[in-house]
């Protein structure tokens, strides 16, 4: 998995996609448009915060659960699964499954414990040597309200 860096722009871009449709919105003006810009900066700024917070934490314990947290978890279940991770993707858990057998209650266990800002491959290595993987997807609808 290849980790995007983004630039101040795509934040202004991806804000200015969340504006609710219409003449007024579409228009260019100076105050829409410093308020578009305000709101992307800021997340780009959080969003660099975040890289480095990342980066330099030796344990990981800071603003993540640890490995060994999602371990403990899915030892109370005893369904042989594996958390795993790599330093190179932060963010990314990967649980490794022998089986898939009455799993599901183990499944909603992390989801409801895994923080925003993480995301959990469920890989599961079938009889044959092949190898899945299943990863839940989040969406998050942000609507504006007259």
């Amino acid at each position: 998995m290849a980790v995007k860096n983004y630039t101040e722009a795509d934040f202004v871009d991806a804000v200015k996609l969340l504006l609710p449709p219409g003449d007024y919105w579409s228009q260019s003006n100076d105050q829409i448009d410093g308020l578009v810009y305000a709101i992307g900066k800021e997340l780009y700024q959080t969003y660099l915060d975040n890289m480095l917070l990342f980066l330099n934490q030796e344990n990981r314990s800071d603003n993540n659960w640890r490995i060994s947290d999602y371990q403990s978890l899915l030892d109370l279940y005893q369904k042989g699964a594996m958390a795993s991770d790599n330093i190179l993707t932060p963010a990314v858990i990967d649980i490794k499954l022998s089986s898939v057998n009455y799993i599901l209650e183990m499944l909603s266990a992390v989801e409801q414990m895994r923080l925003p800002h993480t995301v959990i491959n469920w890989r599961l290595q079938s009889v044959q040597g092949i190898a899945t993987e299943l990863r839940m997807v989040n969406y998050f609808r942000i609507e504006a309200a007259e």
